[in-house]
Order: structure tokens, then C-alpha cells, then sequence
């Protein structure tokens, strides 16, 4: 009973979250909107206080070694689950390449959405070149942008290997890579994070979202290296990202 207590109120802690930001942005708009720069900062500061209030709904503590990547740029980490984005974004505001589905989710997708994620078709080649074309176009506009190079999440166990597709931009234009590496742990005697928090083994969405929801919290750390990578080729770029995620990832776990 006290862990549906915790889902239901939780559950509402975000939806009032997500309800209240959204009118305060809708309502600064006009104000921001006489110039591009105060539209988008006007944006980034309702974003990045959308990811720590719905971070600290869900029961998130966070913590953080390193400092924090500055824009505009790349950055990369190890997917564990759908909480990394929030964790990351509450740290930095990155916006993040996500899967195209999920500009069709209730609510979710369409505050993703006006916050500027960008959204690519998995399984669709012809898609990268629109999506490296948008994150371009974001790094020139000053934003961090962020994606996982595995291409799917894992339970923790260890790291698969990084995809070099959309290291193109930083190729190209020599943006720099930041790299981040994160880790979850769950409290007392509840499930591991590798169950309770971690989302990689196919599991129906709705099920773990309300198993997460019905801890009693759980910690977030998020390790930032100390310098950014450069280089001109990408799959260059995504070998030592991800060397450099790895060590970040086994220096949180011991």
C-alpha cells in the first residue's frame, strides 16, 4: 500500500511539474519572442527546471563529479534507461537525439518536443544525414547536444561499443565531444538499479515506470571527464569516446 501511496503521488508531483512549467513557458513566450536569443534562453531555463523538479519528483538524488561541459558541443555517455536524459539535462540542459517514436508519446512527447529534442528513425540510414544536419544546426546555435552511442540501454553490466554515426558533426565542424558517465544504486533492501532503475532488457515500459515510481528514492551519479576530445574523423571520435566513457563508467563502479 505504500508503494502505490508513493506512485500516486508521485505521479501527480510530475504531471503538476509538467503542467505548470508548460503554462509559465507558453506564458513568457510573447515577452521572449521580440528576439531568437531570449526565445531560446527564455526555452533553456524553463527546460532545465523541468529536469530537476521531475528529477526530484521521481525521487532522483543526484550527484556530480567533474565539471559540467560548457556549450555549445557534444556529449555522450552510457545509456542505462529513459531517467539518463533527465539526469543529464538537469545537469547540463543538453537536448538529446531520441528515437522518432517518441515524439508520439502522451505528454512526454510533446514536451520533448517543444524543448527541442531532435528525433531520428532508427533503421533508417537515409536518416542520419537529417539528423547530423539538426544537430549541427543546434551545436551552431550554441546548445550542448546529447545522445548515447550504444544505440540502446543496457542494465549496467558493462558498455557496448559506440556507433560513429552521429559523431559526424563533430568530424565536420570540430565541435568538441564531452564525455559523461552514469550510474544508479538503489537503497536498503530494494531491487538493484540493474532492475529497479536500469531499463535494457525489454521490459514493458508501464511496468518498470511504476516499479521506479514505488522506491523510497534512489541515487544518480554522473561522472563529467575533465577535457573534451577533438578529432576529424568520426569513427576516430567514437573509439576514444568511448575509452574515455569506460574508465569514467569503472571509476563510478569501484
Amino acid at each position: 500500500m505504500l508503494g502505490w501511496l508513493r506512485v500516486g503521488v508521485r505521479l501527480g508531483a510530475v504531471l503538476a511539474v509538467m503542467l505548470g512549467l508548460y503554462a509559465l513557458w507558453n506564458l513568457g513566450r510573447p515577452f521572449a519572442a521580440w528576439s531568437a536569443r531570449k526565445s531560446r534562453a527564455w526555452r533553456d531555463w524553463i527546460y532545465v527546471r523541468w529536469a530537476r523538479a521531475t528529477a526530484r519528483a521521481i525521487g532522483m538524488r543526484r550527484s556530480r563529479r567533474g565539471a559540467l561541459p560548457t556549450a555549445p558541443g557534444l556529449l555522450v555517455a552510457n545509456h542505462l534507461g529513459y531517467v539518463d536524459v533527465l539526469l543529464l539535462a538537469a545537469e547540463t540542459g543538453a537536448v538529446f537525439v531520441s528515437k522518432a517514436e517518441v515524439r508520439h508519446w502522451p505528454l512526454i512527447g510533446h514536451t520533448a518536443t517543444a524543448m527541442g529534442t531532435l528525433y531520428v528513425r532508427r533503421h533508417d540510414k537515409r536518416a542520419l544525414a537529417e539528423v547530423n544536419a539538426s544537430i549541427g544546426d543546434a551545436v551552431r546555435a550554441g546548445r550542448i547536444v546529447g545522445f548515447f552511442p550504444e544505440g540502446t540501454s543496457t542494465d549496467g553490466a558493462g558498455l557496448l561499443g559506440f556507433r560513429p554515426s552521429l559523431f559526424e558533426t563533430a568530424a565536420s565542424s570540430g565541435a568538441p565531444v564531452h564525455c559523461a558517465a552514469l550510474r544508479y544504486r538503489t537503497r536498503g533492501d530494494r531491487p538493484p538499479a540493474s532492475r529497479a532503475v536500469c531499463w535494457g532488457d525489454g521490459r514493458p515500459f508501464l511496468a518498470h515506470a511504476l516499479g521506479l515510481l514505488a522506491l523510497p528514492g534512489f541515487d544518480a551519479e554522473v561522472s563529467f571527464a575533465a577535457e573534451p576530445l577533438f578529432g576529424a574523423d568520426r569513427k576516430e571520435l567514437a573509439q576514444r569516446s568511448e575509452t574515455r566513457v569506460r574508465s569514467l563508467y569503472d571509476e563510478l563502479r569501484a
